[in-house]
């Protein structure tokens, strides 16, 4: 839907104008996506991109790093855990940000990570209440409700753009497969009928949901 692109649009003339962004996702896989990508095209204009999740030990040498940094980039318990040590660790970065992009951020009504995302956007306008907030979102539904909780954070003002364009059409259908066989068997018949209608549309490229790592690999 262009979310990244969205995103994009507002770095660089925050960029220009010498102030850091701070971009956060949910998922380090989605944040190392965002490195690979943003190391290549701002990199390559002459910004200095940093990230930081679970994995990165938080040295001296990394603090500097991160200060020294035009582009940071974080997962959201990242996020949570800096500003709730920002004093203590010396995160001028956190205080120099003119933007934050928040991507995913439905997941903030989620009780895995959602908990650390909230805390961490309210201890981050406590310390730089002057920055430019973006959440990015396909798929939040109250989308009204956290407007009015963002304006309540910062006091600034706060725009919904909402849209239903999609660059696909999204159909929806149900098939029947057979689970009178006991679940095992349910769950090979719903394979075999996802299968069947892969094979069908060999020609594209396809994404297939699963409940669990085990159902991905068969």
């Amino acid at each position: 839907t262009g979310k990244t692109i969205m995103g994009e649009l507002f770095m660089w003339p925050v960029l220009a104008s010498g102030k850091k962004v701070i971009y956060t996702s949910p998922l380090k896989a989605l944040t190392r996506e965002k490195w690979d990508s943003w190391t290549k095209k701002f990199g390559g204009v002459g910004y200095r991109v940093a990230m930081i999740t679970g994995d990165y030990k938080l040295s001296d040498k990394r603090i500097k790093e991160l200060n020294e940094a035009d582009i940071i980039l974080c997962t959201s318990e990242m996020l949570d855990h800096r500003t709730r040590n920002a004093a203590s660790e010396k995160s001028e970065w956190l205080m120099k940000a003119g933007l934050l992009i928040v991507d995913e951020v439905q997941l903030i009504g989620m009780k895995d990570r959602g908990d650390k995302l909230e805390a961490g956007l309210m201890r981050f306008t406590l310390i730089n209440s002057t920055c430019r907030i973006i959440l990015l979102s396909g798929t939040m539904p109250n989308s009204r409700q956290i407007t009015g909780w963002v304006k309540g954070l910062n006091g600034k003002e706060t725009i919904l753009i909402r849209s239903g364009w999609r660059p696909i059409k999204l159909n929806m259908r149900y098939e029947i497969y057979d689970d009178r066989q006991g679940y095992y068997a349910a769950k090979d018949s719903l394979m075999k009928m996802i299968m069947q209608d892969v094979k069908r549309h060999d020609k594209d490229k396809i994404l297939i949901f699963v409940h669990s790592k085990t159902d991905g690999r068969r």
